[in-house]
């Protein structure tokens, strides 16, 4: 009798090479870069700063903190969706734990720790190797490319003419052969040999290809959720300035997709507050720009530590019951 081939994570990680602690030191150094860069520009700037006319306002910067928190908890229900169309349904309770906890991995050097987390998690729930490479690979396709499709009217004026036409077009057709042809992706990712495993998803058609078009409009209002609640830190911090909602809305999907394609930096930190200096910078001085761009990161922590303490209790409260 022939042993069902082994379809979990294997229990013995991978030695590290040369190449990975090179990665490892380079992403320490480029922190630290960015980090005294940043503290540079803040001390070189310190009295343009100190005497710009902040105006903090607690009600909207509490309200932003709330409204960005309730827009994070979009990506766990469109991950159970992903999950659960792949055939291994999951608690919501329970998958927001499982997120948010994960998330917070993504600090370390290296934006795909997080989806080691996951893959931990899921691996204790006897979900098989197949079908969470899956789910990493559409949670990965769909938030940058509705990212893009959000952000498109920032990003497209800064390119040349041409280039910005053929952008466009490109990202019409990807996003509509990702939502008329849901399982395109699997069955062109099977086919190489880095993916091998993705040929042994067996999901039901229908109910995979109605999690992948439901997920990304989760993420399209997950993108103007955010750029509400950036608005509202702007509101709550410098008052009445002539940035609006919209413009705020199609500029954070862009500035989080540079900083998340920025693998070697945790959490992108650096590149996505320098995407958003570039993108702000006709509306405030490169100082205060600077400001607001680390507010808004700090408004992204508090929001997703809010997320993991309010799903901790939940997921506490729920498996008491049960």
């Amino acid at each position: 009798m022939t042993e069902a081939p082994d379809n979990t994570l294997r229990e013995t990680p991978a030695p590290a090479t040369a190449g990975s602690r090179w990665r490892t030191w380079i992403g320490r150094l480029l922190l630290a870069g960015c980090l005294g860069w940043f503290v540079w520009l803040l001390a070189r700037n310190f009295d343009g700063v100190r005497n710009y006319a902040w105006h903090f306002q607690a009600g909207w910067l509490t309200a932003g903190l709330l409204t960005l928190a309730a827009s994070m908890y979009l990506l766990p229900l469109g991950t159970r969706l992903l999950i659960g169309g792949l055939g291994h349904p999951i608690r919501q309770a329970e998958m927001n734990w499982m997120y948010f906890s994960s998330q917070l991995a993504k600090y370390l050097p290296g934006s795909l720790w997080g989806y080691v987390g996951m893959a931990l998690y899921y691996r204790q729930r006897a979900v098989p190797l197949s079908a969470m490479t899956a789910c990493f690979l559409y949670e990965l396709i769909l938030i940058v490319v509705s990212s893009l499709a959000v952000g498109a009217s920032s990003i497209l004026p800064l390119l040349p003419a041409p280039a910005a036409i053929a952008g466009s077009a490109l990202l019409a057709a990807g996003t509509a052969v990702l939502l008329l042809f849901p399982a395109l992706p699997l069955a062109i990712l099977g086919r190489l040999p880095k993916f091998h495993q993705l040929r042994e998803v067996h999901a039901a058609p229908a109910a995979f290809a109605r999690a992948v078009r439901l997920t990304f409009l989760l993420d399209v209002v997950f993108w103007v959720l955010c750029g509400g609640a950036l608005w509202m830190l702007f509101r709550g911090s410098v008052g009445d300035n002539n940035c609006t909602p919209l413009e705020l809305i199609t500029s954070f999907p862009v500035a989080w997709t540079a900083g998340f394609l920025a693998f070697i930096m945790p959490g992108g930190f650096g590149v996505r507050e320098g995407t958003f200096v570039l993108l702000l910078h006709s509306h405030f001085t490169q100082e205060v720009a600077t400001a607001l761009a680390l507010l808004a990161r700090v408004q992204w922590m508090l929001g997703e530590w809010l997320c993991v303490g309010s799903a901790f209790l939940i997921h506490r409260i729920r498996s008491s019951r049960s």
